[in-house]
């Protein structure tokens, strides 16, 4: 019985990845955590897992993508990490399973997503409700584990616990992008997207007028600003931390760590609000322009937003206790389940589990020519990550950066690879926690 777990966003997936794995292996399995570009676990020759659990499942050039890099396996487990979408995304239906990916089994945190893909398709039997796998990392936690949380981000990044701090979770994945990432972009989205370059990159400086306010008025609280993992254009976000010492720009971790450790947050499209909403922290959505109903999430329009910067200010002002959560309860449990504090990752697994005692198998067939062409790209994905990792070896090596193409690959190995290190931080917290996802005491 063995699973393979393939995450492709460090920040967003690892964590619930290696949880997930630790959830496996309690009851039995064999499981590998690998990362989609880590050419060391490929596996171009022979067959595959019994289960494969990826991070998203779009169409057929999918699966053959799958199964050229990790064999045939019996199963695929899609967790479709974005699930909350505008409603333009949704009309789009980028994100719904077609082809021959409606045969695998796909994740659904919520109703609400049940709903919208068995509407567009995808057999019923085929849709697995079970709530949010990341929520259960927070399963159990009180004031006294993220009171140590904070003590231990503050010791790490040398930031003073004492003091308020205020989180603020960026979403401005347009803001000021480079020309050749819109074109990409747009080219998998078969849509014309440069509105969306115009609502970020006005909302973030506005957003980022607003913070410079907050510094001045509140010198001894500290201002975390974490980026999006697709946020690469942030000059202007490291001009301010330049000039504020309270202002820190932190993408290591996973957003959980910083919301836990954090008194307030902030945000502006980022659905990671919901951990704090399911943890009850003090949150809210800055909104300085109103935002097109096609663009907005079909989630966070329901909340309610700080729109000005005085009502922010005075926000910040005031004490937290006396203001209410954005978003209402039963708004969030329409698209994250186990909002209720039920165990999503219990769930996969006893499926998985009654998956292989039924000794069946899904039907992932792919042409001969889309499996060709997925090899071919494999082997090249394969070429580019063994020429990376020389130039982690051999230091001369490094000027093939100055190539553009082999600079921006290695540049998103460097942002979503885990060091060994790393890794066994994350396990050493996860130990933290016991079966039901509980923290231990």
């Amino acid at each position: 019985m063995k699973v393979l777990i393939v995450y492709e966003r460090k920040n967003r997936e690892l964590e619930t990845a290696l949880f997930l794995q630790k959830k496996f292996e309690k009851v039995g399995f064999e499981c590998d955590v690998v990362q989609f570009y880590w050419g060391f676990g490929f596996n171009l020759l022979s067959s595959g897992p019994d289960i494969l659990v990826v991070p998203h499942l779009y169409n057929g050039l999918s699966v053959a993508r799958l199964i050229a890099r990790y064999g045939r396996p019996r199963f695929i487990l899609n967790l479709q990490y974005e699930q909350v979408l505008s409603d333009k995304w949704e009309r789009l239906g980028h994100h719904n399973p077609s082809g021959t990916a409606m045969n695998a089994v796909h994740i659904c945190w919520g109703q609400t997503t049940f709903d919208r893909l068995r509407d567009f398709g995808v057999p019923s039997e085929n849709l697995l409700t079970i709530g949010a796998p990341h929520l259960d990392l927070l399963s159990g936690v009180d004031e006294a584990y993220c009171a140590e949380q904070k003590r231990k981000l503050a010791k790490a990044f040398g930031i003073e616990k004492a003091q308020d701090w205020s989180l603020f979770l960026s979403s401005f994945t347009y803001a000021d992008i480079s020309e050749h990432r819109l074109r990409m972009n747009e080219s998998v989205a078969g849509s014309d997207l440069e509105d969306f370059v115009e609502i970020h990159s006005k909302s973030r400086n506005e957003v980022l007028a607003w913070l410079e306010q907050a510094l001045n008025k509140n010198p001894s609280s500290i201002l975390i600003y974490r980026p999006h993992p697709d946020e690469l254009n942030l000059d202007k976000v490291y001009e301010l931390a330049n000039k504020y010492n309270n202002f820190r720009v932190i993408s290591f971790g996973s957003a959980k760590q910083w919301i836990m450790a954090a008194d307030t947050i902030l945000s502006w499209y980022s659905t990671t609000v919901v951990e704090s909403h399911y943890l009850k922290k003090h949150y809210q959505i800055l909104r300085p322009f109103d935002l097109p109903d096609y663009f907005d999430s079909v989630l966070l329009k329901r909340a309610k937003f700080l729109t000005s910067k005085d009502e922010f200010l005075e926000y910040l002002r005031s004490s937290p206790d006396a203001q209410d959560l954005p978003l209402r309860n039963e708004d969030v449990a329409a698209y994250y389940e186990n909002i209720d504090g039920s165990i999503a990752s219990e769930r996969l697994v006893n499926y998985a589990e009654q998956m292989l005692m039924n000794q069946a198998y899904q039907d992932f067939s792919v042409s001969k020519k889309h499996l060709f062409r997925a090899k071919v790209i494999s082997f090249s994905v394969l070429s580019v990550f063994t020429l990376y990792r020389l130039t982690k070896i051999f230091p001369l090596v490094d000027f093939v950066r100055k190539v553009p193409f082999f600079d921006r690959w290695f540049s998103e190995f460097d942002n979503q690879f885990a060091e060994s290190s790393e890794i066994k931080k994350i396990r050493e917290s996860l130990d933290e926690f016991d079966t039901s996802g509980s923290i231990e005491r």
